[in-house]
């Protein structure tokens, strides 16, 4: 019986060590394979109903928007998020202009847009999503409810809609909320 007791004590000390173990490393990377579990996740919850097959290529969206959500301090979820109601993942160029999977509005006639004084190229991908991520910074920084920040990301500098449209921000920071209990636990 002794011998059984201490199986299962070095069993559980090993389980909880692993644990332990487990998340010093993803504290030290930053939590970034967490990041990317998440908006697989997300990704695949997102695409399942309406379209399964751009999943795959969304996935491919997902370590840039990372690497910049960090640079400029921003919940890579609540940038998939904006991914998903901007574009649905996608990397195009919208009717007024827009590009990218964020949908960031270059200046009239040039393909860069210039956030808190920094140019950021919107002809490449990279500097879409960095863009995309800057400009969040901004809203967030400028803005004091979800709903306003989402009003201020896609208007480009109001953080205050007519009220169709903060009923519809209103949803988005509701969706947001929503995903992060869902995804983040």
């Amino acid at each position: 019986m002794r011998k059984f007791v201490l199986w299962i004590f070095i069993y559980l000390l090993a389980g909880f060590l692993l644990t332990l173990c487990f998340n010093e490393a993803m504290a030290s990377t930053g939590g970034k394979r967490a990041d990317e579990l998440v908006l697989s996740d997300y990704v695949d919850y997102f695409h399942q109903t309406m379209r399964p097959s751009y999943a795959k290529k969304a996935k491919r969206l997902i370590p840039p928007l990372i690497q910049y959500a960090q640079k400029h301090n921003v919940d890579p979820l609540l940038m998939g998020v904006v991914f998903s109601f901007e574009s649905s993942w996608r990397n195009f160029e919208g009717d007024l202009g827009e590009r990218g999977p964020g949908h960031i509005m270059p200046k009239k006639g040039k393909p860069w847009r210039v956030i808190e004084g920094i140019k950021y190229d919107l002809s490449t991908l990279d500097g879409q999503i960095d863009g995309a991520c800057a400009h969040m910074r901004h809203s967030l920084d400028s803005c004091d409810t979800m709903a306003q920040v989402f009003a201020h990301y896609g208007s480009g500098s109001r953080c205050q809609l007519g009220p169709v449209a903060m009923s519809k921000m209103k949803f988005r920071a509701q969706y947001y909320e929503k995903m992060k209990k869902k995804f983040r636990q």
